[in-house]
């Protein structure tokens, strides 16, 4: 055995590969809860945004081209529209090892941001 494999036996590697899946998402907020079998939990990340017409109605002009629309013809949903992005399914162990680590990303954020307003 090497010199170097015997340095690294009290270590181990990881590497992060992205998944042909792999995105980033943006997130205004979560629901979900316990999985129907109790063994884990869900996580669905959701972004708010207003509703797009699901139709739309315009004038048309002397010369053929598009006008104005005629907004009291709009068709839409009421409301805020939450568009469900991602839904992360885990057990109870990596929801906890996730709980510690926004907590601890959160202290991070907090001791950053007063840095920030003393150099102000």
């Amino acid at each position: 055995m090497s010199k170097n494999a015997e340095e690294k036996k009290d270590t181990v590697r990881f590497h992060y590969l992205k998944s042909y899946g792999f995105r980033t998402v943006h997130a205004d907020g979560a629901m979900g809860g316990p999985t129907p079998r109790g063994k884990g939990l869900h996580i669905a990340f959701y972004a708010e945004r207003a509703p797009i017409p699901t139709m739309t109605v315009h004038k048309v002009t002397d010369s053929q081209q598009l006008g104005e629309e005629i907004l009291d013809e709009r068709s839409s949903r009421d409301g805020i529209v939450r568009e469900l992005e991602v839904d992360v399914v885990m057990d109870i162990g990596a929801a906890r090892d996730l709980h510690g680590w926004l907590g601890q990303q959160l202290e991070r954020h907090a001791e950053i941001a007063a840095k920030m307003k003393e150099a102000k």
